[in-house]
Parts: C-alpha cells; sequence; structure tokens
C-alpha cells in the first residue's frame, strides 16, 4: 500500500460516515413542532417522526428536552443588517421588506405562541425576542441614528421607542390586517409615510399645525 494511502485508511472513522444533514432535519422539525403546538405541547418522540431521525440519535447530539427547544428557536435569529442606502426613506422601505420577510411562518406562529406562553415560559421566548424582533429593532435604530447624522431626523425623537413601533406596526398591518399582497404593500407604504411625516424636522412637514 502506497503511504498516501495508507495515511488514508488509518485516518478514516470506523462504521458508516456521519450524516451532516442530521442537524438540519432536526433543527426544521423542531421549529415545526415549537409552531404547532408551542412548548407544551413538544414532545421530542414527535420531533423524532417529522425529522427521521431516530430518538438515540437526537439524544447523542442535543443534551435534553430543553436545549432542543433551545436550538430551535436560535435557528430562527434575525439577521438584518442596515441597508445604509443614504437616506431614510429608502432605508425604511428596504428594512419594512426584510422584516416582512423574516417574520413570514413559521415565525409568526412562534410569536402567536409567545403571547400565549409567554408567562409560563419566559426563557425559551425571551432569547426568541431578543434574537429575532429585537434584532429587527436594532437595525431600524441603526438607521434612524444614521438619518439624525443626515439631519433628517428631530433630535427629540427617542430611537428605541421609534424603532419598536415601526416594527411593530409593520408586523401589525400583514399579521392582522387580513389583506392581500397588494393592499398590504399599500398599507406598508403609507405606514412608513406616516412615519417620515412625523419623525422629520418640523420645518419640513407639509402640515406644521399638524
Amino acid at each position: 500500500m502506497k503511504d498516501a494511502e495508507l495515511t488514508r485508511s488509518r485516518g478514516r472513522a470506523p462504521g458508516r460516515p456521519r450524516d451532516l444533514t442530521v442537524e438540519a432535519k432536526v433543527r426544521a422539525a423542531v421549529v415545526a413542532e415549537l409552531s404547532e403546538v408551542g412548548v407544551s405541547g413538544f414532545s421530542v418522540n414527535s420531533v423524532s417522526a417529522r425529522s427521521g431521525v431516530a430518538k438515540r440519535t437526537i439524544a447523542s447530539r442535543w443534551a435534553d428536552r430543553e436545549a432542543l427547544i433551545t436550538d430551535g428557536l436560535s435557528s430562527l435569529s434575525a439577521r438584518l443588517t442596515p441597508p445604509r442606502t443614504g437616506r431614510l426613506d429608502t432605508d425604511l422601505i428596504s428594512l419594512a421588506e426584510e422584516i416582512i420577510k423574516f417574520a413570514a411562518e413559521p415565525r409568526r406562529a412562534i410569536l402567536a405562541r409567545c403571547a400565549a406562553e409567554l408567562e409560563i415560559y419566559p426563557q425559551y421566548y425571551a432569547r426568541f425576542r431578543r434574537d429575532s424582533f429585537d434584532r429587527c429593532m436594532a437595525a431600524v435604530e441603526d438607521v434612524l441614528v444614521d438619518a439624525r447624522g443626515r439631519g433628517e431626523l428631530r433630535a427629540d425623537v427617542d430611537l428605541g421607542v421609534t424603532a419598536d413601533c415601526f416594527v411593530s406596526a409593520i408586523l401589525g398591518s400583514r399579521s392582522f390586517g387580513n389583506l392581500d399582497a397588494t393592499a398590504a404593500n399599500r398599507v406598508s407604504d403609507q405606514l412608513i409615510s406616516i412615519f417620515l411625516r412625523g419623525l422629520g424636522p418640523l420645518g419640513t412637514r407639509e402640515d406644521n399645525g399638524y
């Protein structure tokens, strides 16, 4: 046997090769389980059935039920970044589109579960909110900071409150408006227009008495 072949032979682990898709299958099953039954109804047996991964295999990679839930929720983390187009209006339009995509299923269903189970399982949902929706608000707050530096924002505007209101308004219009895509986009445009009028310097408003 040649030296290179001998080295490869000695370095090869015995048995079947590791299935690198197991984690992805299990996480997807965890998210589906949480979106349908929440933490209260969460079952490792059900996750095993959904994913097609043996329960023993799951147990070998996640210490317990809690670790499995935490990992599943963490996989939904937001990855929004400030678009920094150089203008507040185009920044907000871009972020609104990304927030709408981000808040589609299964996150929307899990968010509804948050409201119902928050008092029972605060440790899970506090992390979910931090990794998901708080990151959306952080991206909005970043573009507001930039806008203030360009003089597009009044000095008295509370950036944290504004970011929270913006994200909540965009999500609320999609989650509870029962609108088709065209109407929903029109509502988003109107919301952004309202925010821009409310945030800008007083001298730039169309109605100075508003």
